[in-house]
């Protein structure tokens, strides 16, 4: 008999299959495993409640233990679940340019499997339409929350896709952030100015209405046909500003003043090592760079070209010394490579130049300023020696279409420039600008200038104030103080947010341009429209020390 009947007993008249407890007088099946359970939650037992010194009997009996759903052992994922999962799937691919069919790799399907074996992404169609557009809306809301009553300049250009269509887009600027806006398929239509002023007042209409927001100025390229769109637009809506791209206007005077004769000779000499696998080998065992090719579009790159060739100058003759038998008939290389005034001549240029490549990538950045791109029109004028008569004149000629009224007006008002090295003939264009607008604002331009104290105190103009923030932020604080009247506040304000160019759309050709790629002829441009402001937004959300640019280029 198990030890456990120690416990209990059997009392006369009972069942058989009744025992009784000797502490707690209660009546237990009589089955050995039942009688060992009651003895360990029995509280009468003195000191243990488990029974002493034996060792407990497993029940074998079927049901005796928990049982496991079988859903235990399989990975269910929710209806929303899914969705979250899809939605993050599809934000992946849009911010990394990859295509659609990529979820639909089998070693991109294997790596989902082995993370959470229940989950089955969605299908290249499902990427490309359904969750596509969801997203799509999702940044057209959190943009329409960002741009709510701002004012913004609207920029407009023009674009070539790889499929060779004529494409015509806008975006939003605010003066701290650019918004792509849409892109318009020219079709058989000519970019005529007619027709581009069209597309603009649709554009404005488009973003009053999609995001609630002032269209308070246009910016554009320089051409014949987008000077004539600005004359136009002004007509039909005279309280929108319009100006030219200074970093345009810069990148005019720089190929007009760069000796097409350098050039010739150091892009012959680049091609030849860039060409050649030997001549190129040998240049890098010598530990020479890689030449630079300039860009036919951006004429800053030259000036990187040509430093290129200083820097390699010495290994290019190292190498044609040592690899003559090949470059026997290369005898123009070779002249060129052995040129001495050459090496002078390309420095000089350099030296010559380099103040207009430095003032143009500084206007190409998202935060220049329409008053920077004046300051710096300023500075080359008075450091430029410029002495081929016709050369003077074209910079002249350019000098007077970006230094505009609206450009010196922001200028003037500008608490870090406030107005100087303007000429009698300027101040007067913008204090016309300032006269028409609020005549008030003239007495607070000259207040700046002078650093009155009238209504500025020495603090808010001392170099510390005026250098630590920006002058939109400035003339915030001023407006927040009320010793300023708000219509020339709200005036300095307006002006302060004008860019100094529309590098910011082309930026986003760059985007358009890596979405509508050579492997993707197909895609058209709604989708790449949409692509395009999803891959913008989602690059602004990266983690600190991951630019979502580099995704294309790596």
């Amino acid at each position: 008999m198990d030890n456990v009947w120690k416990s209990f007993h059997r009392v006369d008249g009972q069942p058989t299959s009744k025992a009784t407890c000797n502490f707690c007088k209660s009546s237990v099946s009589s089955r050995v495993a039942r009688l060992r359970k009651h003895m360990e939650v029995c509280k009468s037992v003195p000191g243990s409640k488990s029974v002493p010194d034996v060792a407990p009997a497993p029940d074998m009996r079927v049901g005796s233990f928990a049982q496991r759903k079988v859903s235990s052992f399989v990975d269910v994922i929710t209806r929303d679940q899914k969705r979250t999962m899809d939605y993050e799937v599809g934000r992946y691919i849009y911010s990394t340019n990859l295509p659609f069919s990529h979820v639909e790799h089998p070693r991109f399907q294997a790596f989902l499997s082995k993370l959470r074996p229940g989950y089955k992404p969605p299908t290249r169609q499902t990427i490309g339409s359904t969750i596509l557009d969801d997203i799509y809306q999702d940044v057209v809301t959190k943009t329409q929350e960002s741009l709510l009553r701002k004012q913004v300049t609207l920029m407009q250009d023009g674009w070539k896709a790889r499929t060779q269509d004529a494409v015509i887009s806008h975006c939003l600027t605010t003066g701290e952030k650019a918004y792509f806006l849409n892109a318009v398929s020219a079709g058989e239509n000519e970019k005529t100015a007619e027709y581009c002023v069209k597309l603009l007042q649709d554009a404005i209409q488009l973003a009053e209405d999609r995001y609630n927001v002032e269209v308070i100025a246009v910016v554009t390229d320089n051409c014949n046909s987008m000077r004539k769109m600005r004359r136009l637009l002004v007509e039909e809506k005279p309280d929108i500003l319009t100006y030219g791209c200074h970093p345009h206007l810069l990148n005019l005077v720089g190929k007009r003043l760069t000796p097409e004769c350098l050039q010739e000779k150091v892009e012959k000499v680049h091609k030849y090592f860039r060409n050649h696998d030997t001549a190129a080998a040998l240049l890098k065992k010598k530990n020479g760079t890689r030449p630079i090719m300039a860009s036919s579009i951006r004429w800053n790159s030259w000036i990187r070209c040509f430093e290129s060739y200083l820097k390699n100058q010495t290994k290019f003759l190292e190498v044609s010394r040592m690899d003559e038998s090949r470059m026997a008939n290369e005898d123009e290389i070779i002249d060129i490579l052995n040129d001495r005034s050459l090496y002078r001549d390309v420095e000089n240029t350099i030296g010559y130049l380099k103040p207009i490549q430095l003032a143009l990538d500084s206007l190409q950045k998202e935060n220049a300023t329409l008053a920077d791109g004046v300051s710096h029109w300023l500075s080359l004028q008075n450091s430029l020696v410029i002495t081929d008569e016709k050369s003077k004149q074209y910079f002249e000629k350019q000098f007077e279409r970006a230094v505009t009224d609206v450009g010196i007006a922001a200028y003037m008002l500008n608490p870090k420039f406030k107005g100087n090295g303007l000429s009698t003939d300027l101040v007067d264009k913008g204090q016309r600008f300032l006269t028409a607008k609020t005549p008030f604002s003239i007495i607070i331009a000259t207040q700046i200038q002078q650093e009155s104290s009238a209504y500025f105190s020495k603090t808010l103009l001392s170099d510390a104030i005026v250098n630590g923030c920006t002058a939109l932020e400035w003339w915030q604080s001023v407006k927040a103080s009320e010793k300023v009247s708000s219509s020339v506040t709200d005036l300095a304000i307006t002006l302060m947010k004008l860019p100094a160019g529309s590098a910011d759309i082309e930026r986003h050709f760059s985007t358009l341009g890596n979405i509508m790629n050579e492997r993707r002829t197909r895609l058209g441009l709604p989708k790449a429209e949409k692509l395009c402001l999803i891959y913008k937004n989602l690059a602004g959300d990266n983690p600190p020390g991951h630019d979502g640019d580099d995704w294309f280029h790596k």
